[in-house]
């Protein structure tokens, strides 16, 4: 639970530093939702937000983030070799 309150603390400060300073300041939404994501899990969705089943072993399932990584890797020219 106290990890919950740190998680959805931070990403409420980032919310707040990126929507009253603007500018680049909106670059601090993405940590924000990485944040805000972690603190739902500690809170309601449990152990399915980290990808592991109720028993706290990794489960079958596919992470849903593997295509926007794998895409954001390919734009820096990560998994391109370039």
């Amino acid at each position: 639970m106290k990890d919950g309150i740190v998680f959805s603390t931070i990403a409420v400060l980032l919310a707040v530093a990126a929507s009253v300073q603007r500018g680049w300041y909106l670059f601090a939404l993405w940590p924000f939702l990485s944040f805000a994501i972690v603190a739902t899990g500690y809170f309601k969705f449990g152990p399915i937000v980290y990808g592991k089943s109720t028993n706290g072993k990794l489960c079958n399932c596919k992470p849903i983030f593997v295509p926007a990584v794998s895409a954001l890797l390919n734009v820096f020219g990560i998994l391109s070799g370039s």
